[in-house]
């Protein structure tokens, strides 16, 4: 696929979710609305951050949005396994203390990556190559940054074991 269609796809994702995020919003009070709302701008701020890391003229600004899209990243697995609990209603045999451990992860992998130029944990190093017209970056990965995508993957499979359950 081509970095410009790629581009173009990333906008069109990026303006569905933002424009979905007002409803959503509005219908906050229905059953599972606010997780899908939780899910939805974990999503929006991916796309809005890997919209915005390709269309950056500057390497600094590429690299700061680069790595903010991982907030988005973080929170997306853990929304839907949330979800998956919801429409399973299993949420309600879990004590909320043991749901919020679910974010730890996440909240460790944000404070990892924004203090990373100290120990390069989650990135060993950022590599800047020219493609298609686009300046991208390929990266170096740390080994918090495999511990932190096999416990988001994880998550993801508890989610794809908790899903079929539900409608069969």
């Amino acid at each position: 696929m081509s970095l410009k269609l790629y581009v173009s796809l990333i906008f069109i994702s990026t303006l569905l979710t933002t424009g979905v995020l007002p409803y959503l919003y509005s219908r906050r009070d229905v059953k599972g609305a606010k997780s899908l709302l939780f899910l939805t701008s974990a999503i929006d701020v991916w796309l809005v951050c890997q919209l915005l890391y390709l269309i950056s003229s500057s390497d600094a600004m590429r690299l700061l949005f680069h790595e903010l899209k991982f907030i988005g990243v973080e929170l997306a697995p853990a929304a839907i396994l949330i979800i998956s609990l919801e429409i399973s209603e299993l949420i309600h045999k879990i004590k909320k203390r043991i749901l919020g451990m679910v974010f730890i992860i996440p909240v460790l992998t944000w404070l990892i990556i924004l203090t990373n130029g100290t120990h390069h944990l989650f990135r060993k190093a950022f590599i800047f190559e020219n493609n298609q017209g686009f300046r991208l970056i390929f990266t170096i990965n740390g080994p918090w940054y495999q511990i932190n995508m096999f416990y988001l993957l994880t998550l993801v499979g508890i989610t794809m074991f908790i899903l079929p359950r539900i409608c069969c």
